[in-house]
């Protein structure tokens, strides 16, 4: 994966953004194994899924979240704004597939196609459960 640091991307407040299978890291931000899987694992997503495809599905679902969050619960102040804002990214389900496998050094050998969309629909034909929160906070590490 090429690695590209610069001062403009990603947007500030994350360390680094993967566009088209390429890395921009802000300016000297550690990057580290983990980061570098959660990002090799959207690569592969935008590779099953197409460039466009996965980016206009990444913003749209984002964008549903994100509208979800806001009209389901008023704004009291820019700490819960930011948070919401977080959350509609942290529960998409392209980064929940990230988050969840970064950590395995091993995933993208045993990965099945379209897995970030398989587990979620798989979780709701068994009831769909929510990860508990030890499940959560696997892998699950912030982007600041």
């Amino acid at each position: 994966m090429k690695i590209v640091r610069n001062s403009l991307i990603p947007v500030p407040g994350f360390t680094a953004m993967n566009l088209c299978g390429v890395l921009f890291v802000r300016g000297q931000a550690a990057i580290d194994d983990e980061m570098l899987r959660h990002e090799r694992i959207h690569t592969r997503q935008m590779r099953e899924m197409g460039y466009l495809p996965f980016y206009i599905w990444y913003v749209a679902a984002w964008l549903v979240r994100l509208l979800w969050a806001l009209v389901s619960l008023p704004l009291v102040d820019k700490k819960r704004r930011r948070h919401r804002l977080y959350g509609a990214y942290a529960n998409l389900w392209l980064e929940r597939e990230a988050y969840r496998h970064a950590p395995d050094a091993h995933y993208l050998e045993h990965r099945r196609h379209y897995a970030w969309l398989i587990e979620p629909l798989s979780a709701c034909r068994s009831g769909c459960k929510r990860p508990s929160e030890s499940e959560k906070g696997q892998g699950a590490r912030s982007r600041r």
